[in-house]
């Protein structure tokens, strides 16, 4: 993972990101700056006696699936007042789309309550809104400024990697994410193991826009998951056991 820097997350506080979903007024957008990382090479660090190995179970069985799961697109209609919030958290740093990192009070939360069949949820894609698709800050304003919605929205499927890394060797991802988000967005995949784990595992091949959420048993906030992938057991020093979301698996 050669390069990671900080983007924006949308967010209804406005002092979590550079604009806010349910603000009335209009705020001028800023960018966080680029803060870069070493690429990510595993450090061996001594293990702990009460560790436990970490072995995930949903995709443990999607792992030996064939990749025959694909991603799930769907519409809904959401109307609201004007005075009802939006009530999402959205992560918006591959400036195509909007992914929820967070529902909150307010009229997706509603339409949660009363389309229990048809949940919005934390890492969904939010692709197109009334028409519009294909640039994040349209997106936004056709959010704050609608009060209905003609979503289209994309599920992920979860998928298991693991990598072995052999001495100085970087895992060949190009990466970046929001300060307060909860995912490490593939921008793409360059030369090294990962190009490799992708010719050995056809049909579950890792994308640009998949994102990482959890290293090594490590899930949270987007800088516990580069942490994590920084410090390792040393019995596991040169392996990288991830769980990343598809939007695009079998494409």
């Amino acid at each position: 993972m050669d390069a990671i820097d900080e983007n924006k997350l949308v967010s209804e506080m406005s002092d979590k990101g550079p604009a806010a979903v349910d603000i009335r007024e209009e705020r001028k957008s800023t960018q966080a700056q680029p803060e870069p990382i070493p690429p990510l090479r595993p450090e061996p660090v001594e293990a702990k006696a009460s560790e436990k190995e970490y072995v995930p179970e949903k995709v443990a069985n999607q792992a030996s699936s064939g990749g025959g799961k694909k991603p799930e697109t769907f519409s809904v209609q959401i109307v609201r007042s004007p005075e009802e919030p939006v009530g999402l958290d959205i992560d918006v740093i591959d400036d195509i789309s909007a992914v929820v990192v967070d529902i909150r009070a307010g009229a997706v939360q509603s339409w949660n309550e009363a389309h229990p069949e048809r949940l919005i949820k934390s890492y969904d894609r939010i692709l197109e809104v009334n028409d519009e698709r294909g640039d994040s800050n349209q997106l936004i304003m056709k959010l704050k400024k609608d009060t209905t919605w003609e979503l289209t929205v994309q599920r992920p499927i979860e998928t298991s990697v693991s990598v072995t890394l052999a001495s100085n060797v970087s895992l060949g991802l190009n990466l970046k994410y929001a300060p307060s988000g909860t995912s490490l967005m593939i921008v793409s995949v360059d030369e090294g193991p990962m190009r490799e784990w992708n010719s050995q595992n056809p049909g579950r091949e890792v994308k640009k826009h998949d994102r990482i959420i959890e290293v090594n048993g490590t899930r949270g906030a987007s800088e516990q998951l580069v942490r994590a992938a920084h410090q390792q057991p040393s019995k596991k020093a040169m392996v990288l056991d991830m769980v990343i979301l598809q939007y695009s698996a079998g494409e």
